[in-house]
């Protein structure tokens, strides 16, 4: 279980807690972040994961947390995290072009759309931010959320630009747009505008984009988000 998830602790009974936290049984310690990856260790064996971001060092310690379950040294371990070479659509660098990278990323809620733009920061000048979010009825419940998070950790700098919902079929209620989302995050004084098209999109990005910038593509469920982040890799070369 996370240690960090306050709303997780009537669950801890019986289980095995794990991160960052002084309670956690299986603690990462002495974590150091860089732009492509971190240092840390867990009951005194040094850990090298290349992977970036606060979020992958949990990740490597749930994986950890299993593998101790099942009786696995903690020495066996340190090789194949050191190995990991990633997972698809998990902060992916599609390329470089002119000084300027593209990352494909699943993030999808809240949570996640905050870890991956604080992991594009460490590694960038600025955020040039794409989301689509996914689903009517998760994007009618998560509206406020978006737009607390999206405001909160957009830097005066980095920009925004939100796709129209994504629409898998069903029967949600198909009765807002995402613009109404963005006006909402704008008014907050965030750099935020509404893509309403990809092809707008795209031309966009290639005009605002500058060297050192990121340009951070993400979303869930719909796999024609990494042709988009390729297309705009595509128009920066």
């Amino acid at each position: 279980m996370v240690g960090e998830d306050e709303n997780l602790g009537t669950l801890a009974a019986g289980a095995t807690v794990f991160g960052f936290t002084p309670r956690a049984a299986v603690r990462a310690e002495v974590a150091e972040q860089s732009a492509t990856g971190s240092r840390f260790a867990v009951g005194g064996v040094r850990f090298t994961l290349p992977a970036p971001g606060w979020h992958n060092v949990q990740n490597a310690v749930a994986a950890i947390a299993a593998c101790q379950a099942l009786d696995v040294p903690l020495a066996d371990m340190v090789a194949p995290l050191a190995g990991f070479q990633g997972v698809a659509r998990r902060f992916e660098s599609v390329g470089v072009a002119r000084g300027i990278e593209v990352v494909d990323d699943f993030a999808h809620n809240p949570a996640k759309i905050a870890a991956a733009i604080a992991t594009a920061r460490a590694r960038a000048g600025r955020v040039l931010a794409v989301f689509q979010p996914h689903g009517y009825g998760p994007t009618r419940f998560l509206w406020r959320d978006f737009v607390e998070t999206f405001a909160r950790v957009l830097g005066p700098e980095d920009r925004l630009w939100m796709l129209e919902v994504f629409y898998a079929g069903g029967t949600a209620r198909r009765d807002f747009s995402a613009a109404a989302i963005v006006a909402e995050i704008a008014a907050r004084g965030a750099r935020a505008e509404f893509a309403e098209s990809r092809a707008w999109l795209v031309h966009r990005i290639a005009a605002e984009a500058r060297a050192g910038d990121l340009v951070l593509v993400m979303g869930a469920r719909d796999p024609s988000l990494t042709l988009l982040a390729q297309d705009v890799l595509g128009a920066l070369a």
